[in-house]
């Protein structure tokens, strides 16, 4: 038998890669496992990120395809709402050692690539996501994420 090594992914359309994330989890509001994508989402703040911290001290970038949203959204954003992803060292406090904001969207079928540099980090951290702001229900949604 042959053994596959592992391709460098943290999710991809359903599969959390659990030997190396540990899965996924929600920090802070809920999270919806779907077929194809993960959906946190919540009133107030919204962060999920992989249970266990990821070595990354071989790679230069995180990759993840994924989006935002806000209720009330409007042109240009969902009322100020930073739908942020990168690499932490606590994913419920909502701090990034690197990061980028995610596309606003109404729809997982919009979700874009954001790609961060991660060549300066070394050692293992989480992957998570941030969104919040008094009162505004939002929403992440992630269908994959990998590092080269």
């Amino acid at each position: 038998m042959i053994k596959l090594a592992w391709n460098c992914e943290l999710y991809d359309s359903g599969n959390q890669y659990k030997s190396v994330t540990g899965g996924w989890r929600s920090y802070s509001g809920s999270l919806t496992e779907h077929d194809d994508y993960l959906y946190g989402q919540s009133s107030y703040t919204t962060r999920i990120g992989t249970v266990k911290p990821i070595d990354m001290s071989s790679y230069t970038r995180l990759h993840v395809i994924g989006g935002g949203y806000g209720e009330y959204m409007s042109e240009g954003g969902a009322h100020n709402i930073k739908h942020t992803v990168g690499v932490s060292d606590n994913p419920g406090n909502g701090t990034f050692l690197a990061s980028a904001v995610l596309t606003t969207t109404y729809s997982v079928d919009n979700v874009k690539e954001v790609v961060i540099d991660i060549s300066s980090i070394t050692g293992s951290h989480y992957v998570s996501t941030n969104a919040s702001r008094a009162g505004v229900a939002s929403g992440v949604y992630i269908t994959k994420a990998w590092m080269t």
